[in-house]
């Protein structure tokens, strides 16, 4: 029986040996049920459901009945069923997370909102009086929270493009002044480690482009960012 159907254990792809095989056992009177052997056959493994039951007269075992059935096609069905179940998981667990993102981000952006309107009332205010010092140190507060207002945003936007929901806003731009304000929120930042910040616009490059000016503008953020991050000395050039 053993060279006939070279049975191999599935777990340890060994030889079975001939007392653990089905038939030995229904020999033994022990009815066996078992998805744990595959045949070789030319050099194929071929995995086995394999039903071993004894046959009985007068109380002794006369004979065995077996029955192999290839189980190749009930592993794929069962393989597929396992994959379609585990994107179906994690699809729920991304969804589960883009509406977390959504619903922290709001609750971010309402008080930050309320922190951005007090600076920029008091510098509006005229009967205010405050120095140039604390109207500058007004601004810092309302430029960081701006692009803290930013950042947040950016949680959004991964989520939205995470679910396929992102979308462009293309308007007018004027690149001078988009290039002036991240000139503006980053400078800050580079001398605080003693960096110089450059932000160069190339001659030929028109004053007005058409983008998404938010989006532009937070991809230039990022890049000067890792930039003053990574530059121990020196300065940054875009």
């Amino acid at each position: 029986m053993e060279d006939a159907f070279r049975l191999y254990d599935v777990k340890g792809g060994r030889p079975c040996p001939p007392d653990e095989l089905p038939f030995a056992r229904a020999l033994q009177g022990k009815t066996v049920e078992t998805c744990d052997l595959e045949a070789v056959v030319g050099g194929l493994r071929i995995p086995l459901e394999i039903f071993a039951v004894p046959s009985h007269v007068e109380g002794q075992v006369t004979n065995v009945i077996m029955v192999f059935q290839d189980i190749r096609e009930r592993q794929r069905a069962q393989t597929l069923a396992q994959l379609e179940a585990a994107k179906e998981a994690a699809e729920v667990a991304n969804e589960a997370k883009s509406r977390f993102l959504a619903n922290m981000s709001h609750e971010l952006r309402t008080p930050l909102n309320a922190i951005l309107g007090y600076p920029q009332l008091l510098l509006m205010d005229e009967t205010c009086t405050l120095g140039e010092r604390e109207r500058g140190l007004l601004r810092h507060i309302e430029e960081s929270g701006e692009y803290l207002l930013r950042l947040i945003n950016q949680i959004l936007d991964l989520s939205k493009i995470e679910a396929g929901h992102m979308t462009l806003n293309v308007t007018t731009c004027a690149l001078n002044t988009l290039l002036g304000d991240i000139r503006t929120m980053l400078s800050p930042r580079a001398r605080a480690k003693g960096l110089e910040l450059t932000i160069v616009q190339a001659p030929g490059v028109p004053a007005l482009v058409q983008t998404d000016s938010v989006k532009l503008q937070q991809v230039l953020i990022n890049l000067l960012n890792n930039a003053i991050k990574f530059t121990p000395a020196g300065a940054v050039t875009l």
